[in-house]
């Protein structure tokens, strides 16, 4: 693609972390085509015997063969590179990091959205989830699983401890965009030390929700850096030319393809960029665009369409109407506004009902906060007639207003938290720094407010009251704290077992998992025995489909007196309740030690056999 117009510029450190997900997708690709060749061979064949060397092979001469074409584009490529200077101020940010990372990483995460589908999508190897498994994540088991698939090259090669440290390496290179963002863009007067710019930078980060994805292995913070840039691109009007167009959009399909709820934010800014640079477009430009906003999601799009027949199972099923699901609006009832007055105040009504937004029952209020300020800068830029800060105020509050109408889920909101922030900041020090005392007084009062709100998220971090593995911190227990310490590194299920020689015995003997709504674990289970099916009884009785393709997998494992087992942490009266409606029951169990799972109580692997 030939350069038209000033040369984009791109982050490196933001380019290297492009690059892991490349590889990921890579990863995910060969993958797909294996299954998309097994699943159409003989059913003779159980396996095709280097298929995956085949198409390392062929993909390899394919990118050396571009690279060989594309030498003088690779060369201007890098002189579009650059890379942020670290000061000092920067790496006191990076060292408060740490130790918020190991306040908590020595306890390991044992969140239920871990164990019920993370760690599953981590190890998923695009298989037959239908027949030979049963949807063994829920509604999760087709999630888009590229922040998931980074998460496992860092597991598997640092422990799973220490694999959450993807999170914190984010926080750090997202506290880096923000504060390139308001220091350089929005240029808030001359606030020279750099010890201050950069604690004013990390204020932006410190809210409880997104400092709470420090030590565990949810993928929320994962976007955040390319919705971030993508922001930085929009408010600036920069990457004007094909390169950058196709940058750009290629940013939206990473950010959609690790958390398809970031689609949201993705769609405004896109339309923007497109309609901005509509001079500069022609078809070749434009298939370019919508290859790289596709390709990072086309293998879960076509995997999840050939298992489902709703590529974004099982969402909008009212569609797609895949037998999987009923065909209705998938919408979590517990959040988000019921009508139109809650609907335009819904930032405001959670800072004083949080649980209407957040399982939890704290909320220190950065989004309620950002909204109110949001207001005064959409005023200021009206009166002001600046069209620059009137079209920022819009977009923005054309984020706010399609986080609402879509869920009004907090832990959704971390970019907005992000926004507000720089949104509190840019009206706050302009009040500080007016020549009138009044407004100096103003902008005084808020910053004060801003500095309430940061402390009490960093009061709610520091006491585990928002995270989601329920912790123990190295203040509440010390002694567990070091003990867990000396695990760092060396804690990978099942060779962390301390009674390996029973387990051992019996997890050789397991031929099929069987996972009950009340444990969602099949992302543990997958991690004792990865090679061997995962039944899940979640979805059992949303479709006849369900109930028969349950009764075919569970038919036929007992027909060929297969072993089924099953791992809970919960007593035998809450298991029974689940078992004997579906014609089951508990035989022999053994109780198993795990310095990870003995995080989530008493656990046992409990013999499963027919009434």
């Amino acid at each position: 693609m030939e350069n038209q117009g000033s040369e984009s510029k791109v982050n490196g450190l933001l380019i290297i972390y492009v690059f892991g997900y490349i590889f990921g997708l890579f990863w995910d690709y060969l993958k797909l085509g294996e299954y998309l060749v097994l699943s159409n061979i003989s059913a003779n064949i159980s396996k095709l015997s280097g298929t995956t060397i085949i198409l390392i092979f062929l993909l390899f001469l394919i990118i050396i063969g571009w690279i060989g074409n594309k030498r003088n584009d690779i060369t201007r490529l890098r002189s579009r590179v650059y890379f942020t200077k670290i000061d000092a101020g920067d790496w006191l940010i990076l060292a408060i990091i740490a130790l918020l990372t190991f306040w908590r990483l020595p306890f390991p995460d044992a969140s239920f959205d871990t164990m019920h589908y993370h760690l599953f999508l981590q190890q998923s190897q695009f298989e037959n989830y239908i027949s030979d498994n049963f949807l063994p994540s829920g509604i999760q088991t087709y999630s888009f699983s590229l922040g998931d698939r980074l998460f496992y090259f860092f597991r598997n090669i640092i422990g799973y401890r220490s694999g959450v440290l993807l999170n914190s390496l984010v926080l750090f290179l997202v506290y880096l965009q923000l504060k390139e963002i308001l220091f350089s863009h929005f240029h808030p007067y001359k606030i020279q030390p750099k010890y201050l710019q950069a604690l004013i930078g990390l204020s932006i980060v410190s809210t409880e929700f997104i400092l709470a994805n420090i030590g565990i292995y949810m993928v929320d913070l994962l976007p955040l850096p390319f919705l971030i840039e993508l922001f930085k691109i929009t408010i600036k009007n920069s990457n004007k030319d094909a390169f950058g167009l196709v940058y750009s959009f290629t940013l939206m399909g990473l950010a959609i393809s690790i958390k398809f709820y970031s689609i949201i934010f993705c769609f405004p800014m896109a339309l923007i960029i497109f309609v901005r640079n509509i001079r500069l477009l022609n078809l070749k430009l434009i298939v370019y665009m919508l290859l790289a906003v596709v390709l990072p999601m086309l293998p879960y799009l076509i995997f999840n369409y050939v298992q489902t027949r709703n590529p974004i199972f099982p969402y909008f099923n009212q569609l797609f109407k895949s037998p999987y699901y009923p065909p209705v609006y998938t919408k979590d009832p517990r959040f988000g506004p019921t009508n139109f007055l809650e609907t335009i105040s819904w930032p405001i009504i959670i800072l004083f009902i949080p649980g209407r937004s957040i399982e939890l029952p704290y909320y220190s209020g950065r989004i309620g906060l950002g909204y109110l300020f949001l207001i005064f800068y959409l005023i200021h830029g009206i009166r002001s007639k600046n069209k620059e800060i009137l079209h920022i105020a819009l977009l923005i509050l054309l984020f706010f207003f399609l986080w609402i109408i879509s869920t009004g889920y907090a832990r959704y909101a971390l970019f907005l938290e992000v926004i507000s922030g720089i949104v509190i900041l840019l009206i706050s020090l302009a009040l500080l720094f007016s020549k009138k005392v009044m407004m100096k007084f103003l902008g005084t009062s808020l910053l004060m407010v801003f500095l309430a709100q940061i402390s009490y998220g960093y009061y709610l971090t520091l006491t585990n009251k928002t995270d989601w593995s329920d912790r123990a911190t190295i203040i509440t227990n010390p002694r567990l704290y070091y003990d867990n310490l000396r695990l760092l590194g060396s804690d990978r299920l099942p060779r962390n077992l301390s009674n390996i020689q029973q387990a051992d015995r019996i997890l050789q003997s397991v031929d099929l998992w069987l996972v009950l709504p009340g444990d969602h674990n099949a992302g543990i289970v997958k991690l004792l025995k990865s090679d061997i099916p995962i039944v899940n009884l979640y979805l059992l009785h949303y479709s006849q489909t369900n109930r028969d393709n349950y009764l075919k997998i569970i038919t036929d494992a007992q027909l060929k007196k297969k072993n089924i087992f099953m791992l809970s942490c919960r007593s035998d009266d809450q298991i029974s309740q689940e078992l004997e409606p579906v014609g089951l029951q508990m035989s022999d169990s053994l109780e198993i030690k795990s310095t990870i799972l003995d995080f989530r109580g008493k656990c046992r692997l409990i013999r499963i056999t027919s009434e």
